[in-house]
């Protein structure tokens, strides 16, 4: 699945690299991309395999449309601990060359599929969403937390928490839609 933002000259989206040979992997490198609006040809693209080896933010997966403030592009990252918990960060880039600026860890919790798909698979309980006004990009997490964080620091300007939706039994399948209806 791919999430794109564009400005008047550039165009900006988070995507899936595919690996090399087919291969699968529990953790899928995605990528940012900023292509020329007007050619389509890449201008720069950054994985997160090239951020800083801060704790876990390598294997991250970029799951948002990126937003476009001023030189500035943000972008959620989640990913999962242990397939028990997810994380959900907000991610900065250069709008220029594409080069991180700062990582801000939002919230954690329980993973919503228990580890029986991908976090990618399980998409209507994974997508954030961004916003900016004031200063400030606002990042709803759906992992349990909303902030707001200081665009130009990358700080928490404050954080509030809410509860999440409960998965009965049924929700334990592997399988989307199927749930706990098979006899």
């Amino acid at each position: 699945q791919e999430q794109d933002a564009h400005t008047f000259d550039t165009f900006f989206m988070a995507m899936r690299r595919p690996l090399p040979g087919g291969a699968k992997s529990q953790i899928s490198e995605t990528r940012l991309v900023c292509l020329d609006r007007r050619t389509g040809q890449l201008r720069w693209a950054d994985s997160l395999g090239d951020v800083p080896d801060t704790g876990s933010l390598r294997s991250l997966s970029m799951s948002s449309c990126p937003l476009v403030v001023g030189q500035k592009v943000y972008v959620v990252a989640r990913g999962r601990k242990s397939g028990q918990f997810e994380d959900c960060y907000v991610l900065c880039f250069n709008r220029a060359d594409g080069k991180y600026r700062w990582a801000c860890y939002i919230a954690s919790a329980n993973a919503t599929n228990f580890g029986f798909t991908e976090p990618s698979n399980d998409r209507e309980n994974s997508i954030s969403h961004l916003a900016s006004a004031g200063g400030r990009v606002y990042v709803q997490s759906n992992v349990g937390a909303v902030a707001a964080i200081d665009a130009y620091s990358g700080c928490v300007d404050w954080l509030d928490i809410y509860p999440r939706r409960q998965q009965s039994a049924g929700d334990f399948s592997p399988m989307r839609g199927i749930g706990s209806s098979l006899a």
